[in-house]
């Protein structure tokens, strides 16, 4: 401390012009006569000049300890959190027979409607279906509102196993074979539908985007083989086809897969 104070004093007396040189008594005399207030301000004076050749006498012998390195936190990726649907999967579309009405036809969509007949040539109607999917008891629940053709207004049909059961016990059996409800791979958002006519002859009804109009087109079959007249709809009037593993398959390599 006393080194430090010397060389303040000494920085001082430079900066204020006192010439440190000559007998040591004439220097005690001019140290002696400066007071604490000229030391500082001489001092303070000194200092920009000075400040870098005294620095290490104001050093402080502290450690600073350095501030830890900030960790980075990784971030997680965004995992998708799988969560049951309670979205029914398209297994109920399919075309079904009504024990009740056995010349008719029921078709369910994939769009979740139902289209039916109860004679060849009777009345067709087309009835919204809202559709909910149990993931333990693995079945649909289908409500269906039969009032615009004179029934219940909201009846729950369950579907499992290939077949819908009422509550009344009625059971409508899905189509197996040919008959049935298809996507195409060319029209995602549509549906296709082929079942068997009284006649003997074969109905499909397409639609590319799952809306109204619903095209109706014939075909023939034999076997598992078709052949299609797709002209009304802007194609070749006999289309060979053939019906193999649940699929329609086409020349060109497209295939239609059933529900």
């Amino acid at each position: 401390m006393m080194l430090t104070f010397a060389v303040l004093v000494a920085t001082a007396v430079a900066a204020n012009g006192f010439a440190l040189s000559g007998p040591s008594s004439a220097r005690d005399a001019v140290l002696l006569h400066a007071t604490r207030r000229e030391v500082f301000a001489g001092f303070a004076a000194a200092v920009p000049v000075t400040f870098v050749g005294i620095s290490p006498v104001f050093a402080t012998d502290k450690k600073t300890t350095a501030a830890p390195a900030e960790k980075k936190t990784a971030t997680p990726a965004n995992k998708k959190t799988a969560t049951a649907s309670k979205k029914a999967p398209a297994d109920f579309a399919g075309v079904y027979t009504d024990p009740k009405h056995p010349r008719g036809y029921r078709v369910i969509t994939s769009t979740g409607s139902l289209e039916l007949q109860d004679e060849p040539k009777g009345t067709t109607f087309s009835i919204p279906v809202k559709t909910k999917f149990d993931k333990k008891k693995a079945e649909t629940a289908l409500t269906i509102d039969f009032s615009v053709k004179g029934g219940p207004k909201d009846i729950v049909g369950v579907y499992k196993d290939g077949k819908i059961t009422f509550p009344d016990g009625n059971v409508w059996p899905k189509s197996a074979g040919l008959e049935g409800v298809y996507t195409d791979p060319k029209h995602p958002e549509g549906y296709r539908v082929v079942r068997f006519n009284k006649q003997g002859s074969v109905v499909l009804d397409l639609t590319d985007d799952g809306k109204p109009p619903v095209l109706k087109i014939m075909a023939k079959s034999k076997g598992n083989k078709l052949t299609i007249d797709f002209s009304s709809k802007g194609g070749p009037k006999n289309l060979p086809a053939s019906f193999e593993n649940g699929e329609i398959l086409f020349p060109d390599g497209n295939a239609w897969t059933k529900l």
